[in-house]
Parts: C-alpha cells; structure tokens; sequence
C-alpha cells in the first residue's frame, strides 16, 4: 500500500510538472515566433528598422514587467491561481496580436504577452520546485527549459506552415491552443503545499539594438559584441552563482536571509 502511494504520488508530480512547463512552451513560442511573423508585418505595416526593432523587442519589455512582478503576486495569490491567470493573458495576448490593425495595436498585445512571460518564467519553475521531491528536484526543474525550446522550434514549424499564404495573423493565433490546455490543465492540480503552508535581460538588449548596431557596425562585430556580454554573464554565473543541488529551498532562504556569500552556499 505504501508503495503504490509513493508511486501515486510520482505521477501527480510528473503530471503537474507537464502542465507547468506548458507556461515554457508558451514562453518558446512568443519569443520565437516573431521571427517569421516579422517577415510580413514589416510589409503590412510599412515598419522601418527602428520600429521593426520594437515590434520585436516588445515583448521583452513585457517580460520584465512580469517577471518584477512575478514574485509579489505569486506570494498573495498562491502559484496555480496565478498560472492560470497568466495562461489568460497569453490567450488575449495572442488574439490581441492576431487582430492588430496598426502598430500600436500590436506591441501592445506584445507587451501582453511579454507580462505572461515574465511571469510564467518565474513562476512555473518555482511551482515545480515547491512540488517536487529533492531528489528529483533538478530534473524536473529542466523540464521547463526543455518545453522553452520546444516552443522555439513549434513556432518556427509554425511560421513555416504559414509563411506561403504570409498568414502572420495565424502565426500568432495559435498560441491560444496551448495557452488553453495550459490554463484547463491547471485546474485540475492543487497550489503547492509550501505556499499552503506559509499561507522576486539580455534578451531584450540584444532585440532592442540588433538591427540598429548591424548597421552601424556590421554584423561580424554585433555578434562580437554580444559574445563578450555572454562571456561576462558566464563569468558571473561561474563565480557568483551558488551550487544548490542537495539543498532544500528551506536551506537555501536561510543562506540568503543570512547574507552569506553565494558561493558559501
């Protein structure tokens, strides 16, 4: 009996960290599939660079509002609750983005979906971790990031299966199925027991001024430039990123709390 509890149990974890990581995907998709939708909104909209630059970058602008955010809200309304508000805003912001008639109109649904981002980015790992067996907890932890690039690719499968007709609209369109499933999968599962219990970008940098230094410097040296940011954030994470495997969140709040170096971890 306690065996098939144990095994109950890692099912329900294997299954909510599934539906979680939708919010991954979700993530992958809005940021990847401006690269083709692009194509044909310069067109429409008669962009010039600069402006291409922040349709493109919008979203990322969003991001950083829900990602600051994220964790505020994430302590008053619980993670699920906040998931599931979060797959709404990615269903508004793909249909706010579907039907844009001007600019305007769609950097603001951008920034709608760059909100559900921020937050979604934050948050779902964060569930994940708080349901999660400390042996276990890393693995499932990645499995976010796995369904972030499988978002990638599904959007760039979709810009191409629409790119013949320019269909951007539909581009952007299809991000409401998996918003759906993410938010209808949510409810299904129960807010984490340690928020129960106690009842916070480069990205945008380089979307922001990609095309602008690629004219300026060319693109042999944009790209220079940006693998030397990458190497600082490497040299960063290499000697300021603590190592938490093994360690329980509890262990780890404790360490921060204490203001302790993070390699002290």
């Amino acid at each position: 009996m306690e065996n098939k509890t144990l095994t109950d149990g890692k099912h329900f974890v294997y299954l909510a960290t599934a539906i979680s990581a939708l919010g991954g995907m979700l993530f992958g998709y809005d940021i990847g599939v401006i690269s083709g939708a692009i194509l044909f909104i310069k067109k429409a909209f008669s962009l010039s660079a600069g402006m291409e630059e922040i349709v493109v970058s919008s979203v990322l602008l969003g991001s950083l509002a829900g990602a600051a955010a994220g964790g505020v809200l994430a302590d008053r309304l619980g993670r699920r609750r906040l998931l599931i508000i979060t797959a709404i805003v990615f269903g508004l912001g793909a249909v706010g983005a579907a039907l844009a008639q001007d600019t305007a109109w769609l950097i603001i649904a951008r920034i709608i979906a760059g909100v559900a981002i921020g937050i979604a980015s934050f948050v779902a790992p964060l569930y994940i971790s708080e349901i999660a067996p400390v042996a276990i907890r890393g693995k499932l932890v990645s499995i976010n990031q796995v369904a972030l690039t499988c978002g990638i690719v599904v959007s760039y499968l979709i810009d191409y299966a629409f790119a013949g007709s320019q269909a951007w609209r539909w581009m952007f369109a299809m991000a409401v199925i998996p918003a759906a499933a993410f938010g209808i999968g949510l409810i299904f599962i129960p807010d984490s027991p340690r928020w129960l219990a106690a009842c916070g970008h480069e990205d945008l940098v380089v979307a922001l001024s990609f095309l602008t230094l690629t004219q300026v410097m060319g693109k042999a040296a944009a790209f220079w430039l940006y693998g030397a940011v990458s190497i600082g954030a490497w040299l960063f994470a290499f000697f300021l990123a603590p190592e938490t495997k093994g360690k329980t969140l509890e262990q780890i709040e404790e360490h921060w709390r204490a203001g302790k170096h993070p390699r002290a971890l």
